[in-house]
């Protein structure tokens, strides 16, 4: 009785160890992730995994396991199995569950990493992260999830167009038993013309590898793997397969084979194991791209020449032509002038005005003329003897000049008829060419005598023509050229005279204005780059570099302005003859103007040529800026960075950054991805900007856009917040996104940026594009969306700062 009592009190015994073993349980939740590098090497970010999680009620038998998989991992044809008390698989988003006694421990492994995590009493969540490898993907922030299928997950950064390279990132993570250890995965990318869809080249593939697959590839191919199998030069040896959810980054820089088309890339993805591919996918990127540079502010980089002795240029020998009509009259039918005193008064007056020239007259020439009456060998004759006369008159006068007799220009009634058109009688000038036709004078004396207009006509055809040739080697003085400049009608656009480029230099020290100062610049330029001797001419590169210049601050570009006074394979401020055994010497590569094509080149995103200007140039602060943004543009993307690059790199963000506030705004909202800043925290620097900027209104659509808010901005109570219920009644009537409204007004006050940037655009992803498309037809709604936005009270702007 005894003894059956003992067992009684034992069995209660252990009854209640095992409730108070049960009481211990407790349950737990957590997630499980990976760290992951960003495209700047730092780790940040975590993604989720779902990998087994072993439940162990004894820490010891955990450990055993743990000891026991180690020591086999990695062996050839291995499998190791873990016992334990439990097993609970995370979903897709890394989240887990189970029931755990305290003092239990979890035992995990990813990619042959085997993690334990012991229970604390009253601890109930645990956040279990891995540690990255060499081979893991790199962590793609603000991205365009555009394509899921099966179970896929892919994601894009909006690619980098630099304008000479492409920078594709792409992340493709794969579930669960998707891979296993017995497949291979093949990622065979190809560069595409994004116009036309042409593949232009295949690109170096990625090949993932399951260890029991690739022990098995050896050995099938009898150990000469690396020599039969043509996949072999591909394969990524640190990141194996497994049954467990499998991904991998695609990082690539593409030099484009032409810099003024655009490409995008298409891949095919496709898993096999030893005998047949079981799954296949194609997947192709997005059609717009980032250019971060694109809106960059240069003109406060441009450099000034400074108007010196350099630029000032003598007056080499020019001729100049100066035609004169001479109002004279003859006694009809022969080669004696009238005797009344106008005749004189011409002569006079013409002989005067050649005197004056005293030896730059050159030369002087008289063209006798005659109306179509009297018969054509007479009045060819006639024209003659009268210009003869009027040059020996003028030539008794001057001894300097040679003097010419040209061909006469006898007029017919044809010309006659032609200037009754002119002159809106086109019936007239039709009977008069009837009768000229005809031979019908007596037609042609009647309607002298009845259209007065036909004698005046005549008139003018009976005028003799006279030019003389000057020799002009005069510069005039600054106050002179100033004079003339503002007063003398001869030396207006287009008139008679011009000045000479010592004249230009004298009017550029005169003259201070800045808007009389732009229009002078862009007469002077005009004028010097019509002539074919322009390249020779120091004062010629001034004004290129001021047009330049001006470009520049405007955001423009033209390569062809300064590119006749570019030499790409000479050093700067070359001295050369202008011709063979010539003593007039020229200079090429003026350093300002190397610096400022260099921007242009920068702003055409034609990086290389910009780089080989600079590089001519002397590292001075005076183009230290220029190099700066040289090396932003080139070495920020850049893959593989030496650390002597990295902190080039990163000195030339910091420094362009500062060149001005709008370059900051910029920067900071175009490389919002790779500096991991949200694009919300940047609206204060955008709003500091002035109003008047069209780029500020830009940023602030790209920022709109990236809102991950966006489909609650039209929510009542969000309004109120934001704006005060009585505008919020208002507002939410218009349903536009606000990101529409801020790139309306952005194209209102520039047109050009629709084309130029907003179109092809990275930053507005795929996505929000589709969802939220930019329609001609609401553009009214999108201003009056952007104006309610405008008229936030002052206490609600106030309450949100």
């Amino acid at each position: 009785m005894m003894k059956l009592e003992k067992i009684i009190v034992l069995l209660l015994f252990l009854g209640l160890f095992t409730l108070k073993m049960k009481a211990q349980a407790i349950h737990i939740t957590g997630s499980v992730s990976k760290s992951m590098k960003e495209m700047n090497g730092q780790v940040s970010g975590k993604m989720p995994l779902s990998v087994p999680i072993y439940i162990f009620d004894n820490k010891a038998e955990a450990r055993k396991q743990a000891q026991l998989y180690n020591s086999q991992n990695g062996m050839s044809g291995s499998i190791v199995k873990i016992k334990s008390n439990d097993v609970v698989i995370p979903d897709y988003e890394g989240h887990f569950e189970a029931d755990i006694s305290v003092g239990g421990t979890m035992l995990l492994i990813n990619e042959g990493v085997l993690k334990i995590v012991d229970i604390v009493g009253g601890k109930l969540n645990y956040d279990i992260v891995f540690a990255p490898t060499r081979a893991d993907g790199i962590l793609i922030k603000n991205v365009n999830v555009f394509a899921k299928k099966h179970g896929v997950d892919f994601k894009e950064v909006p690619p980098v167009d630099d304008g000479e390279n492409m920078r594709w990132t792409v992340g493709i993570a794969l579930p669960a038993w998707y891979t296993t250890k017995h497949s291979r995965l093949i990622f065979q990318p190809v560069a595409v013309n994004t116009n036309t869809g042409d593949t232009i080249q295949y690109l170096e593939p990625l090949v993932f590898e399951g260890d029991k697959y690739h022990q098995n590839q050896i050995k099938r191919k009898s150990y000469g793997y690396e020599r039969n199998d043509s996949l072999h030069a591909y394969y990524v040896p640190d990141n194996v397969m497994s049954n467990g959810p499998f991904s991998f980054s695609w990082d690539i820089t593409y030099p484009k084979p032409d810099i003024d088309k655009n490409y995008k890339w298409k891949a095919k993805i496709s898993l096999e194991d030893y005998t047949h591919v079981y799954f296949n996918d194609n997947k192709e990127g997005t059609n717009n791209v980032r250019r971060p540079w694109k809106m960059l502010d240069l003109g406060a980089s441009a450099k000034h020449m400074e108007l010196g002795p350099r630029f000032f240029e003598t007056v080499r020998a020019r001729l100049l032509e100066v035609p004169r009509d001479l109002q004279v009259t003859f006694v009809v039918g022969k080669d004696e002038l009238t005797t009344d005193e106008e005749n004189q008064k011409t002569l006079d007056f013409l002989i005067e005005e050649l005197r004056s020239y005293g030896t730059s007259l050159m030369n002087i020439s008289v063209q006798g003329t005659a109306s179509p009456e009297g018969g054509l060998s007479l009045n060819v004759e006639l024209a003659k003897k009268r210009a003869r006369k009027i040059l020996s008159m003028i030539g008794s006068h001057i001894r300097s000049a040679s003097l010419t007799v040209k061909e006469p220009l006898v007029y017919t009634w044809d010309d006659v008829a032609d200037s009754l058109v002119q002159r809106g009688q086109a019936s007239e000038a039709d009977e008069l060419r009837k009768y000229a036709k005809a031979k019908d004078f007596a037609g042609i004396k009647r309607m002298m005598t009845s259209n007065p207009v036909i004698e005046q006509i005549m008139q003018n055809q009976r005028l003799m023509r006279s030019t003389y040739t000057l020799r002009r080697n005069k510069i005039m003085e600054p106050k002179e050229a100033v004079w003339a400049y503002y007063n003398d009608n001869r030396y207006r656009p287009g008139g008679e005279e011009y000045f000479s480029n010592g004249d230009y230099y004298n009017l550029f020290t005169q003259i201070t204005d800045s808007v009389e100062l732009r229009k002078l610049t862009h007469r002077a330029y005009k004028e010097n780059m019509s002539r074919k001797t322009a390249k020779f001419s120091a004062f010629a590169a001034y004004l290129a570099n001021r047009i330049a210049i001006e470009l520049l601050e405007q955001d423009s570009i033209n390569l062809s302005v300064l590119e006749p006074f570019i030499d790409m394979a000479s050093g700067v401020e070359v001295q050369r003859p202008v011709a063979f055994e010539s003593s007039y010497m020229y200079t090429i590569n003026f350093k300002e103007v190397v610096a400022n094509q260099a921007l242009m080149f920068l702003k055409s995103r034609k990086l290389s040529q910009s780089a080989h200007l600079a590089n001519k140039l002397p590292d001075t602060e005076k183009f230290h800026d220029l190099k700066m943004f040289i090396d932003l543009e080139s070495l920020f993307f850049k893959q593989n960075k030496t650390p002597e690059e990295e902190q080039r790199a990163s000195d030339a963000l910091n420094f362009v950054m500062n060149v001005s506030p709008l370059n900051k705004a910029i920067l900071s909202v175009e490389l919002a991805p790779e500096l991991g800043v949200s694009y919300e925290t940047l609206n204060p620097l955008v709003d500091s900007l002035p109003d008047n900027l069209v780029k500020k209104w830009y940023l602030k659509g790209v920022i709109a856009a990236n809102n991950p808010d966006i489909e609650q901005e039209n929510d009542f109570m969000n309004l109120i917040k934001e704006f005060g219920s009585e505008a919020a009644v208002k507002m939410q009537s218009n349903d536009t996104p606000k990101f529409l409204a801020y790139f309306q007004h952005c194209f209102d006050m520039d047109p050009s940026f629709y084309e130029r940037f907003y179109k092809t655009d990275g930053n507005i992803t795929d996505d929000i594009r589709k969802k939220y498309p930019y329609v001609e037809s609401k553009k009214d709604l999108y201003r009056e969306k952007f104006n309610m936005m405008m008229a936030k009270p002052a206490t609600q702007e106030a309450a949100s700062e």
